[in-house]
């Protein structure tokens, strides 16, 4: 085999189990479970108290959050569609590399209006505080992302552990 053919297959591979990973965890998920808008509803309390927001804000917001995560999982059903149809027509026995590039320009487009969506979401939210609620929300944003993030490092270095543990016994 010549060595553009054996790249080929690596990358087509790769590519392959990246998409294959990304959309068994894109899957959205349709029945958001009680102890969800329990925690949604709490979030908001504290933010009302936290950011001291009048009741007009909070409806505003309220208002604004339920219509953002409806286009939001919009968004992200369409996303996963792609991506599932990216996976089919990676995964067939010829490659038809006009219809694998169609597909990853759409996929580009959605991600691209996620991103959009995002800002949007951002801007309306920064239209209905005061810039000093709006820095305190920010501040608040920043340290939950951080404890997000290390808590999503902690529990990878937990499974590292057992891996390796499993693996030497």
């Amino acid at each position: 085999m010549s060595a553009k053919f054996k790249q080929a297959i690596i990358y087509l591979g790769v590519i392959t189990l990246v998409f294959s990973v990304s959309v068994a965890y894109a899957q959205p998920l349709r029945d958001v479970p009680e102890r969800a808008i329990k925690h949604r509803e709490k979030m908001m309390d504290n933010l009302t108290k936290e950011l001291d927001l009048t009741p007009e804000q909070q409806e505003q917001i309220k208002k604004q959050r339920s219509e953002h995560r409806k286009k939001n999982r919009e968004l992200k059903d369409e996303v996963s569609a792609k991506r599932l149809e990216l996976k089919q027509e990676l995964e067939k026995q010829t490659t038809n590399k006009k219809r694998i590039d169609s597909i990853v320009a759409e996929l580009k487009i959605l991600m691209g209006n996620q991103l959009s969506q995002r800002v949007e979401g951002i801007i309306s939210i920064r239209e209905i505080l005061t810039p000093e609620q709006f820095n305190k929300f920010q501040q608040r944003t920043r340290s939950a992302g951080q404890n997000q993030r290390s808590r999503l490092r902690r529990r990878l270095k937990e499974r590292k552990s057992r891996a390796r543990k499993d693996f030497l016994e």
